[in-house]
């Protein structure tokens, strides 16, 4: 696991890197005082997470966070707080709040919640014994032709036989949709849709089925919040 954590405190910042080794020495950890070294070090660096102190000058762990979040993929976000109340402030950003002074008990359940929420955004399949593993964001869609499953990915396509509603199974519902029984769609990579097509981002066009298409809107409504 890579994580980035921030706190313009270093007593604090020290205290939870410690934390950290303490709960897993093999975490890769980087660490910063400022959270506009953090979101810098982001253009550069993949991080399974981010612990961010919300109670900083600006900009603040709450305002990186926003930003963060408005990009994909992006880092699972954890905020660091002296107050229970700045909970509010960030309430649908952030996966965990963790008071100070933290303890390596809380610290350990997060920790667990953020290795359930990594798990949940990767598919694993194995094809001609071979294990493959994806990041859901890696995956645009998938199209079933003659029995055989074809997974469209930003690293090839790949096939396998099945059937699309044993894939369904292995996707987190709240990011993939089937708008046409052919198809399987990640909504992530919608850049836009009709009455008869949903366009993704990687210039393929899906069609929607009469009989899906009200499924699926509510479906694609769910994940825009609206």
């Amino acid at each position: 696991m890579r994580l980035a954590i921030c706190d313009d405190n270093p007593q604090d910042l020290k205290q939870l890197s410690e934390l950290l080794f303490t709960y897993d020495p093999g975490i890769y950890v980087d660490t910063f005082v400022t959270a506009a070294a953090l979101y810098e070090s982001t253009r550069q660096k993949a991080y399974d997470a981010v612990i961010l102190d919300i109670e900083m000058e600006s900009p603040n762990g709450y305002e990186i966070a926003l930003k963060l979040t408005r990009e994909e993929p992006h880092s699972i976000i954890l905020f660091l707080t002296n107050s229970a109340a700045y909970a509010v402030q960030g309430y649908g950003l952030a996966l965990r709040y963790l008071l100070k002074p933290l303890s390596i008990d809380k610290l350990a359940e997060a920790m667990s919640a953020v290795r359930q929420e990594i798990r949940s955004n990767r598919l694993t399949i194995t094809l001609d014994g071979t294990t493959h593993v994806w990041k859901v964001h890696d995956i645009f869609y998938a199209e079933v032709i003659n029995h055989r499953v074809f997974l469209h990915t930003n690293s090839g396509v790949f096939s396998f036989r099945g059937s699309l509603r044993d894939l369904m199974v292995q996707l987190p519902d709240r990011w993939f949709s089937s708008p046409h029984q052919s198809y399987i769609i990640n909504l992530l990579h919608v850049k836009s849709v009709s009455f008869q097509a949903v366009y993704l981002t990687d210039g393929t066009d899906i069609p929607v089925s009469r009989r899906k298409q009200r499924e699926f809107t509510q479906s694609f409504h769910r994940f825009l919040g609206v």
